[in-house]
């Protein structure tokens, strides 16, 4: 993904989002666009443009490629993102069912319900 990217951070003033999403990171390494994204943040990118044209909104997504800053506790801050969010968003995929990260935010994620 392009440092460019234009998911809305979830970490500005901790704010809430409208969407967490929730991906195995290995499934968006392949580039599928002249930026070099993968197809998770080809998504979000297409997610948020259609919803900005039938809205005139911008869509907030946390989306753990540029929503934890360096330095912060990425585990406190996926938390407080989960709990933000008003949806959970899961790709679900063969590396997605075998991260621990990925497991830890779908538990997270069912105890909140």
């Amino acid at each position: 993904m392009s440092k460019h990217h234009q998911a809305t951070p979830a970490g500005r003033a901790h704010g809430s989002c409208h969407l967490f999403l929730s991906y195995a990171r290995a499934d968006n390494l392949a580039p599928v666009n002249a930026s070099g994204g993968g197809w998770v943040s080809a998504f979000v990118n297409e997610l948020q443009r259609r919803h900005a044209a039938y809205s005139g909104r911008t869509l907030q997504i946390f989306f753990n490629q540029d929503s934890i800053e360096e330095g912060v506790d990425w585990k406190r801050r996926f938390g407080e993102g989960l709990r933000q969010s008003r949806l959970f968003l899961a790709f679900l995929s063969p590396n997605y069912l075998i991260s621990k990260n990925c497991l830890r935010e779908w538990q997270e994620c069912l105890r909140r319900e």
